[in-house]
């Protein structure tokens, strides 16, 4: 693995190694441009690090292939607003009436 991009694995874990699973969710989707439950939704059935080892390969792969900086992830993470795991977890959580 070049040097590049494992020193861009390591600087990405420690923006993120504190965030749930929900809240990486919601990053991924900004740093994609989606709508910030589009990969909660996703990944409502997986657990919690699934969730989190899938999300950190979706944010490596556009880090490597320079479609986001380190930076404007970095960025995202202040300026968006996020929801809580909980609230994440119940906004895309299948109704009953389906």
């Amino acid at each position: 693995m070049p040097d590049g991009i494992k020193n861009s694995q390591q600087a990405l874990h420690q923006m993120t190694q504190t965030l749930n699973a929900m809240h990486l969710s919601q990053l991924t989707a900004y740093a994609y441009g989606l709508p910030p439950l589009f990969f909660c939704s996703q990944y409502f059935q997986l657990n919690d690090e699934t969730i989190i080892d899938q999300c950190n390969e979706r944010l490596i792969k556009l880090v490597s292939t320079e479609e986001i900086t380190l930076e404007r992830i970095s960025q995202l993470l202040i300026d968006k607003e996020y929801f809580d795991a909980e609230e994440a977890r119940l906004r895309v959580a299948p109704s009953d009436t389906e």
